[in-house]
């Protein structure tokens, strides 16, 4: 179990120093970074099968796709 938090981590090391890198922002906006690659994270789409819920069009809540529309 520790390996998936520890991968959760990395993943959002990676992103706050990539999005860092190519703004040429200093560590001085680290937190900010990571706050950003989170809330990227959550929003993002991962993964849509039969029966799943994605989100709609304000990101805040979800919309069921029915079998039909694959």
């Amino acid at each position: 179990m520790n390996g998936i938090a520890e991968r959760a981590n990395r993943t959002l090391t990676e992103t706050a120093r990539g999005l860092l890198i190519e703004a040429g922002l200093s560590n001085y906006f680290w937190p900010d970074a990571v706050r950003h690659a989170c809330v990227a994270k959550n929003r993002a789409l991962t993964h849509v099968g039969e029966d799943k819920w994605v989100p709609s069009r304000d990101g805040i809540f979800g919309t069921h796709l029915p079998r039909s529309s694959w």
